[in-house]
């Protein structure tokens, strides 16, 4: 099974934005899966995602839009008794494999409380 955990980062401004940002960072089996500049985890969609199935934008763009940031595709989650599934098209960010991600469903659900 895969693992999903979080840390807090605060990230450096980009040319055209001179602001830091608190973001929340996550990471699959310890490894990061943010996106890039101007994306963000929408932690909302990521919730719901642990309570039931369905197609959810868990990556944004900053504005909150996700096509606006050029994800044009949602995170597909089935649930089973025993895990939560991610059917993914692409994970372009800073992972090296799409498909599917398989997570222990108590544990998912604990860690997105």
């Amino acid at each position: 099974m895969d693992t999903l955990t979080f840390a807090l980062e605060i990230t450096q401004p980009v040319e055209e934005y001179q602001f830091y940002e608190l973001a929340i960072e996550l990471f699959v089996n310890g490894e990061s899966l943010n996106p890039v500049a101007l994306a963000a985890l929408d932690i909302v969609e990521l919730y719901y995602s642990a309570r039931e199935a369905g197609s959810y934008f868990i990556w944004t763009c900053g504005c909150g839009s996700p096509e606006c940031g050029g994800i044009h595709w949602g995170v597909r989650v089935a649930h089973d008794s025993a895990a939560v599934t991610w059917q993914v098209a692409t994970l372009p960010f800073r992972y090296n494999r799409a498909g599917f991600l398989s997570f222990d469903k108590v544990a998912y659900q604990a860690t997105t409380q």
